[in-house]
């Protein structure tokens, strides 16, 4: 052949090669991109089923509760229709200034159960999120005069301080429902223990 054909040859092999290799690492990074996009996938199904199972962690912990104060000879809250301050409940409240603190924090808590209850959610899920938000968020939010006013109270009448927050969620559930007028009926009409009579 002509050395003419044979560099054209030569040209077209080293291009074709080329070719084959850029064709093989985009092949081989596909796959990869696609297998990672099964992994993110099964993942959020996962995420899907820890937001369900936290739901349902919530609702047990609700009934827990429940149990607990039922049974506590010392309860700060009465479990009937709906929650509702026992008579040690109100004399602790006003022992540690509970009506003060709750109108102090009052302005964070409505945001935070605003961003947990949109305008639409009922009475008993807005029940259970005031006790949570109570619960979890009322302590970080306290100055250590106010902590320990609070746990000098449950020392003295032999209380868990963990139980304490239950008023200041008492409170915060009322302040919604009253913000948002519904009546207190309606928690009973969406608690799912609840039977008509």
């Amino acid at each position: 052949m002509s050395p003419i054909i044979e560099r054209i040859l030569q040209e077209l092999n080293s291009s074709v090669f080329v070719l084959l290799l850029i064709l093989a690492a985009i092949g081989y990074a596909l796959l990869k991109i696609g297998g990672w996009k099964e992994k993110f996938r099964h993942h959020d199904e996962k995420l899907g089923k820890l937001d369900s199972m936290d739901a349902k962690l919530s609702e047990l912990s609700f009934k827990v509760q429940l149990i607990y104060d039922n049974t506590n000879p010392r309860k700060l809250v009465a479990a009937h229709s709906p929650l509702a301050l026992t008579a040690l409940g109100r004399d602790l409240a006003g022992k540690i200034r509970a009506e003060e603190i709750f109108a102090r924090l009052l302005p964070g808590l409505l945001d935070a159960i605003e961003k947990k209850c949109p305008q639409d959610t009922n009475a008993y899920d807005i029940q259970l999120e005031a006790l949570d938000i109570a619960k979890n968020t009322i302590p970080t939010l306290l100055t250590a005069e106010e902590i320990n006013t609070i746990k000098n109270a449950a020392f003295a009448m032999g209380l868990l301080v963990d139980d304490i927050w239950t008023i200041f969620g008492v409170y915060l559930r009322d302040e919604i429902l009253k913000k948002r007028n519904i009546p207190f009926i309606e928690i009973d009409r969406h608690d799912p223990t609840h039977q008509e009579k």
